[in-house]
């Protein structure tokens, strides 16, 4: 980078601001020298953690601002620290509950690093512009390492936080019990809500697509855990409605359910009637544009001029417009064309959140996943999850877990 490029892009966070985050992501921890790379925890990485969760809290959330935020991403702080410290988990260290708070504190970094960013024009400030386009591709990036991790079990680390609370009944859990459990399932939200900012030809976010999640999700037992809280709301669970229907919703918009539940060989029958109906709506088409198009012969003996109720003109050629007073308006009507409208936004108008009419095409595998943890969910969860009343929560209730 040159300098110019290096002293604009650090006049956009105050300095002594970028420095002590990146001084607490430096005492954090860092790969081992020797040949085999294992991340090594620094002597303070559960206050280093602890403080980077003030700054970002005290700091970007109270003055709305996403200083912090940036600087973490500038760091690497997710994909070069945190994930490794989840990976590093083993399930050996369960009863480790010193590591046990440290990968705890790492997903209350996660959650608001994942969280939507809000749109909201009536909050948008300059600082938001500066800084919302570098955090979308951040979280795309942190999507991708949460998926792809080398290690094949991020996020099954991530689920190992909360075994410890889900495993006491409702009367013994205490709010920092049900808070963790939240924590937990808004961090998977999260991760389902995650789309690319701008695909390109060249950079299609392919890797972070639905079926990858899908996939992903099933490899690594998030279904199964989302199947465990559902089938128990209403008894072992009593403030996870909300978040497992958000879940779920991301996970299933834009699916057409009556292609999910069909057979690969009725799919295929079905695509090739559609094929035809289309092929022939193509012909009728064509041969009505052709029948309204006028011909050199046709324009022979007869030009005339048609004034419609708000005085404007109309002129048609032809001299079946004098077979019949309405024949004029009508041949005007069938020679109009239809032209698209431009697009109106700007670049990088990808799809939000609330693209409800978005079409998702599943490939074979995934839709079979995603189709068996359906009936799951209709046969265990769904009864229960429409009978509970919605409960919600702000992102600055998850992480104050204490």
């Amino acid at each position: 980078m040159s300098s110019d490029g290096e002293e604009q892009r650090q006049d956009l966070v105050d300095p002594l601001l970028r420095a002590h985050i990146h001084q607490l992501c430096s005492a954090l921890g860092g790969s081992h020298a020797s040949e085999t790379g294992q991340y090594v925890l620094g002597g303070e990485a559960l206050a280093c953690l602890k403080d980077l969760k003030r700054w970002l809290k005290g700091y970007d959330e109270k003055l709305n601002r996403l200083d912090v935020a940036r600087c973490m991403a500038e760091c690497r702080l997710v994909t070069g620290d945190l994930l490794e410290i989840i990976a590093s988990w083993s399930e050996v260290e369960v009863e480790d509950k010193v590591k046990a708070k440290i990968v705890l504190a790492c997903v209350e970094l996660l959650v608001p690093l994942t969280w939507p960013l809000d749109r909201d024009p009536a909050k948008l400030t300059l600082n938001h512009h500066k800084h919302m386009a570098v955090l979308e591709y951040a979280q795309a990036a942190y999507k991708n390492g949460l998926l792809h991790h080398r290690s094949g079990a991020v996020l099954t680390g991530i689920v190992r936080v909360c075994l410890p609370s889900i495993a006491l009944s409702p009367k013994e859990r205490t709010e920092r019990d049900e808070g963790i459990i939240k924590l937990v399932l808004y961090l998977f939200r999260n991760i389902a809500l995650i789309e690319h900012p701008n695909p390109s030809e060249t950079d299609t976010g392919e890797e972070i697509s639905r079926d990858v999640t899908i996939e992903t999700f099933h490899n690594q037992n998030i279904f199964d855990f989302l199947l465990t809280i559902s089938s128990g709301i209403g008894d072992d669970f009593n403030y996870q409605d909300t978040v497992v229907m958000e879940t779920l919703y991301h996970l299933l918009k834009g699916v057409d359910i009556e292609k999910l539940f069909m057979t690969d060989k009725v799919q295929s029958a079905k695509s090739i009637s559609q094929l035809e109906t289309l092929l022939n709506m193509e012909k009728d088409l064509k041969a009505k544009n052709a029948r309204a198009q006028s011909t050199r012969h046709s324009r022979f003996g007869t030009t005339v001029w048609v004034q419609k109720s708000d005085g404007r003109r109309v002129t048609v050629s032809g001299q079946d417009v004098l077979a019949d007073k309405s024949k004029g308006l009508e041949k005007v009507d069938n020679s109009k064309r239809w032209k698209k409208p431009k697009n109106r936004g700007g670049k990088g108008d990808g799809p939000t959140a609330n693209d409800f009419d978005m079409t998702v095409a599943l490939k074979g595998s995934s839709k079979r996943i995603l189709r068996n943890f359906v009936e799951l969910f209709l046969d265990t969860g769904f009864n229960r999850m429409v009978s509970i009343s919605p409960d919600y929560v702000d992102v600055s209730e998850l992480t104050n877990v204490k």
